[in-house]
């Protein structure tokens, strides 16, 4: 089993997979009825994808981590090893340097507040992403990658 992303905001609403087997509905049951996920102690609608994947969008919770389980029953959940992260907010106030070689390998420190040390950090250079290197809860570093033309990047 596993769940991706594997964390979002604590604020919630953040659309979640579950990837695991046998989440069609039982004999007698409508899974579109009964299809249900929890995350931690709150259970939110769940939306059938196929036999082995179930969506399900995260409800508003504290920061932290929390077992995540299903149920196509309405009453039996799964027993769930899986977990799934709720993130503090966090916001960008500036990156520097502004400008780099069009040939990319330029270290762009990003500062703000709220980061966390998490595989699924990445910076987006226009429609490019690059993974992130968490440094501390105010800073991140990322690597430019090449670009094709001149121009600014948001």
């Amino acid at each position: 089993s596993r769940v991706v992303p594997a964390s979002g905001a604590a604020e919630g609403g953040t659309l979640v997979t579950l990837t695991g087997t046998n989440f069609g509905a039982p004999t007698g049951y409508d899974t579109a009825y009964y299809l249900s996920c929890k995350f931690g102690t709150v259970t939110t609608t769940g939306s059938f994808v196929s036999d082995s994947q179930v969506e399900c969008a995260a409800p508003a919770s504290n920061v932290g981590s929390v077992p995540v389980s299903v149920t196509t029953n309405g009453a039996t959940f799964t027993a769930s090893t899986v977990q799934y992260q709720f993130l503090a907010s966090y916001d960008v106030s500036s990156a520097a340097p502004a400008s780099g070689s069009k040939a990319g390998g330029t270290i762009v420190r990003v500062k703000g507040y709220g980061f966390v040390d998490s595989n699924d950090m990445v910076c987006i250079f226009g429609d490019t992403t690059s993974k992130a290197r968490y440094v501390d809860g105010e800073n991140i570093d990322c690597t430019s990658p090449p670009m094709t033309g001149t121009g600014v990047v948001d």
